[in-house]
C-alpha cells in the first residue's frame, strides 16, 4: 500500500472522531447558553372589538371578524390598547382595502390604494398593515376605519400589538416553514430547468422533464407570492397579488406540455383545448383587471372555475391512459402525479375541516414528490433511449458481419466458376459453347 493510501486512511478515524466530538459540544453548549442574540417578544393579541356597520349597527367580535350580510359602506372597528405598550411597538392588522387607524381619534396611518399603489389594478390581496404606537398608547381607545369588506365579507383579520422582531416571529411561526420549503422547491425545480435545457442540446431531443421542472417553478412562485411573508422578506407590498394570480392563469401550460411529450402526442385534441383556454384565460382576465371592467378577485370564481376544467380533463386522459395500458410508458410521472393528487386532497381537508397554521405543506410534499419521480422517469427515459441506441449499434454491427461473411462465401465459388469458364473460353473450339461461356463471363 503506498504512503498516501495510508495517510487517508488513517486521518479518516480522526475525522469521525473529530465531527462526533463537535456535535457533541453543540448539543450540550445549546442546552447551557441561555443568552439570545435578539429578543423575540410574543405578539399581545387583541380580541375584543366593537364593529359598527354603514346603518349603524353594533357588532361585538374578536381578533378577526367576517361580515355576512349585503351592506357595503364605511365600518368603523374600535377596542382598547393593552396596558403595556412598548417603544417600537406596532398595531398589526389584515386588511384587503382602504382603511385609516385612529389613536384616541387622532390619525395615526391610513392606506388608500390609490394613492398608496403605484401599480396598476391596485390592490388585490389582504395585507398586514402596521401602524406604530408608544408607550403613551397604553390603553387608548383605537379605531380603525374599513371601506368596505375583502372577498368572503372578511373585514379584518389578525389584531395584535408586537415589536417588528415579534411580528417576525409570529409570521415565521405561523408560514415560515411553508414559506422556505416553497423557496427551496422553487430552487430544484429551476435547476431542474437549468439541467434540462442543457440536456436537450447534448442529447439533442425533446426533454420531457423541462416542461415538468417548469411546472412545479410555477406552482412554487405561486406559493412563495401566496404567502403573507413576501412583503416582509423581499420588501414589497402589494406586487406579490398581482403575480399570484398571473402564476395561477399560467399554471396549466407546463403541465398540458410535459403529459403531451410523456403521451407523445395521443390525446393532441384535448391538450390543445387545455391550452387555448390557458391562452384565453391569459388574455382576458388581465385585460378586464388592469382596464378596471373586472378586478382579479371578483374573477376568481370563473378563474379557479376554468382550472377545475382543466384540471378534469387531464385527469380523464390520465384514467384513460391506465385503462388502456399505456401509462406504463411514465409510470414514475403518473405515480407522482397521484401521490401529488392525493396531497392535494389532503390540503383541501386540512383547509375544510382542520385548520392549521402551515396549511400549504401537504401540497408543497406533494409537489416535491412529483418533481423527483418527474427526474427518475427522465432518467429512466434516457437510460432506456441508450440501451435502444446501444441494441441498435449491435444489429448494424451484426449485419456488418453477416454481409461481409456472406460476401466472402458468395466470392469464392463464383470466382472459381468464372476461372473455369475463362479456361473454356481459351481452349473451346466449338461456336456455340464459346457462346455460352461468354454469356457466363459477362453475367460473372
Amino acid at each position: 500500500m503506498k504512503f498516501s493510501e495510508k495517510m487517508v486512511t488513517a486521518v479518516k478515524p480522526f475525522f469521525i472522531l473529530f465531527l462526533a466530538v463537535s456535535m457533541l459540544m453543540l448539543i450540550l453548549y445549546s442546552c447551557s447558553d441561555n443568552e439570545k442574540p435578539v429578543r423575540f417578544d410574543r405578539e399581545i393579541p387583541m380580541e375584543d372589538w366593537t364593529v359598527t356597520d354603514p346603518e349603524g349597527n353594533e357588532f361585538s367580535a374578536g381578533s378577526s371578524f367576517r361580515f355576512d350580510g349585503d351592506v357595503q359602506g364605511t365600518f368603523t372597528v374600535t377596542s382598547t390598547l393593552p396596558d403595556n405598550i412598548r417603544q417600537g411597538d406596532q398595531f398589526c392588522v389584515v386588511i384587503g382595502g382602504d382603511a385609516s387607524i385612529y389613536i384616541d381619534g387622532k390619525l395615526r396611518k391610513d392606506f388608500i390604494a390609490s394613492r398608496d399603489i403605484p401599480l396598476p389594478g391596485g390592490c388585490v390581496k389582504r395585507f398586514y398593515m402596521l401602524a406604530p404606537l408608544y408607550p403613551s398608547d397604553s390603553g387608548a381607545k383605537i379605531t380603525f376605519v374599513r371601506v368596505d369588506t375583502t372577498r368572503g365579507g372578511v373585514l379584518y383579520q389578525n389584531t395584535f400589538v408586537a415589536s417588528y422582531t415579534g411580528l417576525y416571529s409570529y409570521l415565521m411561526s405561523r408560514y415560515g416553514l411553508s414559506f422556505m420549503l416553497a423557496m427551496i422547491l422553487l430552487i430544484f425545480s429551476l435547476v431542474t430547468v437549468v439541467v434540462s435545457i442543457v440536456m436537450r442540446f447534448l442529447y439533442r431531443r425533446p426533454i420531457e422533464m423541462l416542461y415538468g421542472g417548469m411546472a412545479i417553478l410555477v406552482i412554487s412562485a405561486w406559493l412563495i407570492t401566496n404567502s403573507y411573508l413576501y412583503p416582509f422578506i423581499y420588501g414589497h407590498y402589494h406586487i406579490d397579488g398581482i403575480l399570484n394570480y398571473l402564476f395561477c392563469l399560467m399554471m396549466p401550460f407546463n403541465l398540458a406540455f410535459y403529459l403531451n411529450g410523456l403521451q407523445h402526442g395521443r390525446y393532441r385534441k384535448i391538450m390543445a383545448g387545455v391550452l387555448l383556454s390557458s391562452v384565453a384565460s391569459c388574455i382576458v382576465w388581465p385585460i378586464l383587471h388592469f382596464s378596471g371592467i373586472f378586478s382579479f378577485p371578483k374573477a376568481l370564481f370563473y378563474i379557479d372555475g376554468v382550472l377545475a376544467l382543466q384540471v378534469l380533463a387531464i385527469m380523464v386522459v390520465l384514467v384513460y391512459e391506465t385503462i388502456c395500458g399505456n401509462i406504463k410508458e411514465y409510470k414514475y410521472t403518473a405515480v407522482g402525479f397521484v401521490g401529488f393528487l392525493l396531497c392535494s386532497i389532503f390540503e383541501i381537508v386540512i383547509l375544510n375541516f382542520l385548520p392549521i397554521i402551515q396549511d400549504d405543506i401537504p401540497m408543497l410534499i406533494g409537489l416535491a414528490f412529483l418533481l423527483t419521480l418527474a427526474v427518475v422517469q427522465q432518467i429512466h427515459d434516457l437510460k432506456k433511449l441508450q440501451e435502444e441506441s446501444m441494441r441498435a449499434v449491435d444489429i448494424s454491427e451484426a449485419k456488418t458481419r453477416f454481409l461481409a461473411s456472406m460476401s466472402h462465401e458468395i466470392r469464392t465459388p463464383i470466382n472459381a466458376v468464372l476461372g473455369m469458364n475463362e479456361m473454356i473460353l481459351r481452349e473451346n473450339k466449338d461456336p456455340v459453347i464459346g457462346e455460352y461461356a461468354s454469356s457466363v463471363r459477362s453475367s460473372g
